[in-house]
């Protein structure tokens, strides 16, 4: 898989303690579930503090791609998480997790949308809304990522 990613991945301590948080509260659900019936959350927290949601979402979108026999003429660019679980304040029980997905190529947003949706893909047992943006049509990742902040 192509993946021109032009985010720098730093890592600090911050995001290492909060990793460290999400995979205690996973581990004490496991061990104490009635005293930890939270712990569970750890899941979610882990996989978008050290970008496995992004990258799981990238390589389904890949497979895709290849499964519409178009690898040859579109290229996944990035990915990143955006929405009410990844925003304070804006998290609801039954949240979906909200996935961009940058790609150039020639291939059109609504069909790709489609052929993501077809399935009912899940991580962690929480739905994942994919939502691909080509930079032909609406931009780059971060221009979008800047619009959806606001």
């Amino acid at each position: 898989m192509k993946q021109n990613n032009n985010i720098k991945k730093e890592e600090r301590f911050g995001l290492q303690a909060l990793r460290g948080i999400g995979i205690t509260g996973i581990v004490l659900y496991h061990l104490f579930p009635s005293e930890f019936c939270g712990g569970f959350l750890g899941v979610p927290l882990f996989f978008v503090l050290s970008r496995g949601v992004e990258e799981t979402v990238l390589c389904y979108a890949q497979a895709q791609i290849d499964e519409m026999g178009l690898s040859e003429e579109v290229e996944l660019l990035g990915a990143r998480v955006y929405g009410s679980r990844s925003r304070e304040g804006m998290y609801q029980e039954g949240s979906d997790i909200d996935v961009v997905v940058s790609y150039s190529g020639n291939l059109k947003e609504d069909v790709f949308f489609n052929a993501l949706h077809e399935g009912d893909f899940k991580m962690a047992g929480i739905p994942v809304d994919i939502n691909p943006i080509s930079t032909e049509k609406t931009g780059t990742l971060e221009r979008y990522m800047e619009n959806a902040e606001k």
